[in-house]
């Protein structure tokens, strides 16, 4: 008798719902009707279901009428048509006289219908008002039918403008003497705006006082019964005192046991089955989720199945989902549910099996997922499945859920193998058995498929043994997708005691992909994590790291550590030393990255004082004084920059590479702020470039030497002041002095400046060289220092009446020759 009973089922489900309608003749060839029928009305856009409606609608009437009626009929009785179809009856009405007879007889002789006309049918009667008497009582004998409940009480109500509750409230009414009047009379009797009237009214009231809902929830009127069983939610707490909260505990469940009791309407029932945990537990509970689990309406099923989880204690609700789960997969139920019932119950079974602590293998529970893994179809019910399996499944299950992870035959979706992964993840995770699967990751490590590659690398990380380092390690080296890339990188920050450290010290983020160096950066710091208490990175980690980040020279990520790190209490003042230099280094090597224009000029100040600290402490090493005249041409500093070059340069001779770039620079910031001399005398120390930087020095230097302002002219003596050659045949007269010819001495010019005295004044630096190679016989030769001797320049001064050629006016104001210092400052 089995197969009977599953013939029964099958022929009952297609009678409940039947195939959806064809087209009719000739809108089954128009291109645009099809495709609006086909894909327009499954769109999950509301406004392009409606458009898609009403062309069908509109096409519709180049049909036969009685095509038009039949396939309106089951459209509308299978599916929620979103715009008005009540013109398309009309139209059909109009063209064709026996439609209301159609009709008529469709309600009359349900049992030779299918769901869908018989729901159609009910709609259409309301569309057209079918007001005739015959009419009402055959759509009054639907109240009683869950399955017709609610299209048959729209109906009526377009029919008399009364709601009724159930057909022995019809019949009340109808037999009260409504049967004897015209419709006309029911439409002005049932004052629709006294409907409105009293639902706004209950609907202040109960927003006022919600205790008001154990009375709504009596009343005839559908909108305010719906919204008493809304308010039963918004009740308030219980009383404190026992007694009381245990009195209206009671009152409680007694109202909303007789409201589901006499409720007819699906679309209330769905409205009360979310009060069912809070107002009964335990058996009471389930014996009222248990009508709503076994109900015809798939819209009940799926509310009790989402609500099944809330009940309490949870072995109850656990044994309620196993016992429901069961009917579906061990009997035909399968047949008779949806796929979104199904799975809601596995997301119950995984919330209620978690909150019950079973850690262990559970046959009964086994045996559903087991049953449901071979025989379930839905795509969206089977990822359920697989996630229960990982979250509640036994050990017996991992052989199965390997070989659906390799798919060696390749009979397994995509979407089957990564629901198997977690699954396999998830179980080994709570087996502690890990180390078995590495190898089973380790081939989707390298697939094709980039969602297999993220799954397998995310596997990996929940698993978070040593061993995956290496293969982590050896897909970072060769992986293109950046999302991918900052996984892995995430996968190996994780691993535990620090035992991914040095493959991220092996890496090098690429410098243009700010996101992976930001999670490589955080990955870094989570292996330097201290493995105790107190929390932050360990310094003995970090100083094993500082080689690494420089040689890489990831200077971003090298300052973003040090800077973290130097924010705690380094005990030991050795560490301590060492991180603050490298706190030095790695914040100019960041400034000198780019960091300066990207949030860190402010920083560039303490910098440059760090990096002068440096210079003092540590003279003979290049690196400071190289990065600070870096530093400083950057900020465009000359002075600074010229200075710290000038300091770098004798450090730098065996590093070619680093000083001729940073001479360079400081030379053309040199030129820039007209500072040659500055320039040339460091160009001086740096000594002799080499290729390729020759041209470019040579370059530089000549135009240095271009900004040198041109040497002084000798001063011309004047014609008829220069001193004839006969009065001094004798040099001696020279070098003992002037007596009687001072003032023809004071007007010659010295031919070569005197020899210098204590205290005379320095030449000054921007002045340029003295040449005395010009004329060395002339130099007259030091007086005796017994024999005083007047200063021969201050005679003219003096006496200048004494002069005997007379000297011209510009005389008094020439300026000594460059070489010399004043006359008044010799002696």
């Amino acid at each position: 008798m089995a197969w009977f009973r599953v013939i029964a089922v099958v022929l009952w489900s297609l009678w409940m719902q039947g195939p959806r309608p064809n087209l009719p003749a000739p809108l089954d060839k128009n291109q645009e009707v099809v495709a609006a029928y086909a894909e327009g009305m499954r769109s999950t856009d509301l406004a392009v279901r409606k458009v898609a409606a009403q062309r069908i609608l509109n096409a519709l009437a180049e049909a036969q009428p009685e095509a038009q009626a039949e396939f309106l009929l089951r459209w509308e009785g299978l599916e929620e048509i979103p715009v008005a179809t009540a013109p398309a009856w009309r139209r059909i009405d109009s063209k064709w006289a026996d439609l209301r007879m159609y009709l008529h007889n469709i309600l009359k002789d349900r049992m030779a219908s299918s769901r869908p006309r018989l729901l159609g049918a009910l709609k259409a009667v309301g569309h057209l008002e079918m007001a005739a008497h015959a009419n009402v009582e055959v759509v009054a004998a639907f109240l009683d039918d869950q399955l017709y409940h609610d299209p048959a009480r729209r109906a009526l109500y377009s029919l008399t403008r009364r709601d009724f509750r159930s057909l022995d409230a019809f019949l009340q009414w109808w037999n009260g003497g409504a049967k004897d009047l015209r419709r006309i009379d029911w439409v002005l009797n049932a004052a629709e705006s006294e409907r409105r009237r009293v639902i706004a009214q209950w609907d202040r009231q109960l927003k006022q006082n919600p205790s008001l809902a154990f009375e709504a929830v009596r009343q005839d009127l559908f909108e305010v019964r719906s919204l008493g069983y809304l308010a039963l939610r918004s009740l308030p707490a219980l009383p404190a005192d026992a007694e009381a909260a245990k009195a209206e505990k009671l009152r409680r469940s007694q109202a909303l046991q007789q409201a589901w009791a006499q409720e007819a309407s699906p679309e209330l029932r769905r409205l009360l089955v979310p009060l069912i945990p809070r107002f009964f537990e335990g058996a009471e509970a389930m014996a009222i989720l248990d009508q709503a689990l076994a109900s015809p309406l798939p819209e009940l099923n799926l509310e009790a199945a989402r609500t099944l989880q809330l009940v309490k204690p949870v072995g109850v609700a656990r044994t309620g989902v196993l016992s429901h789960l069961g009917r579906v997969y061990e009997s035909a139920g399968l047949l008779n549910t949806g796929a979104g019932y199904r799975a809601a119950m596995f997301t119950a079974l995984v919330a209620v099996t978690e909150g019950n602590g079973t850690a262990n293998a559970d046959p009964a529970l086994d045996k559903i997922l087991s049953l449901a893994l071979a025989s379930e179809t839905d795509p969206a019910v089977r990822s359920k499945v697989y996630s229960a399996i990982g979250s509640r499944g036994g050990p017996e299950f991992m052989s199965g859920l390997r070989e659906h992870v390799a798919n060696p035959k390749g009979e397994r979706s995509l979407q089957d193998q990564l629901a198997a992964m977690q699954a396999l993840t998830r179980l080994a995770v709570r087996q502690k058995d890990g180390a078995d699967f590495i190898e089973v990751f380790r081939m989707h490590l390298a697939s094709e498929i980039f969602d297999l590659r993220l799954q397998a690398v995310q596997s990996l990380t929940q698993l978070r043994l040593p061993q995956t380092g290496p293969l982590l390690a050896e897909r970072l080296a060769v992986e293109q997708e950046g999302r991918l890339v900052r996984e892995i990188l995430v996968a190996i920050g994780a691993l535990p005691n620090s035992s991914g450290l040095d493959f991220l010290l092996s890496y090098v983020p690429p410098r243009e992909d700010r996101e992976i160096r930001v999670a490589y950066q955080q990955a870094v710091a989570r292996q330097l994590a201290a493995d105790k208490e107190p929390a932050g990175m360990d310094p003995a980690k970090f100083m094993k790291a500082m080689p690494a980040l420089a040689k890489n020279q990831v200077w971003d990520v090298a300052f973003a550590l040090v800077a973290e790190i130097s924010q705690l209490e380094i005990a030991d003042e050795g560490q301590y030393a060492q991180i603050d230099r490298f706190y030095t280094l790695a914040l100019a090597q960041w400034l000198l990255e780019g960091g300066l224009h990207n949030g860190g000029a402010t920083r560039a100040d303490e910098a440059a004082a760090r990096l002068k600290e440096r210079m003092a402490a540590e003279p003979a090493a290049a690196d400071w004084p190289w990065l600070l005249a870096r530093l400083e041409n950057v900020r465009r500093r000359p002075a600074e920059a010229l200075a710290a070059a000038q300091a770098a340069a004798p450090l730098l001779k065996e590093r070619p590479g680093d000083l001729w770039p940073m001479v360079l620079e400081s030379l053309a910031l040199a030129r820039d702020a007209n500072l040659p001399q500055q320039g040339l005398a460091l160009l001086q120390s740096a000594g002799q470039p080499q290729e390729p930087f020759l041209a470019a020095a040579t370059d530089m230097k000549a135009a240095l030497q271009g900004l040198l302002p041109p040497p002084p002219e000798e001063p011309k003596t004047p014609p008829e002041t220069a001193p004839a050659p006969a009065p001094q045949p004798e040099p001696a007269s020279t070098e003992g002095g002037q007596k009687d010819g001072g003032a023809e001495g004071a007007e010659t010019p010295a031919p070569a400046k005197a020899a210098e005295q204590p205290g005379d004044k320095p030449v000054p630096a921007d002045k340029p060289a003295e040449k005395p190679e010009e004329k060395p016989a002339e130099k007259p030769a030091d007086p005796p220092t017994d024999q005083p001797t007047e200063p021969p320049v201050e005679q003219p001064t003096e006496q200048p009446s004494e002069q005997p050629v007379e000297t011209p006016e510009e005389e008094p104001t020439a300026e000594p020759p460059a070489s010399e210092p004043p006359a008044e400052d010799q002696g």
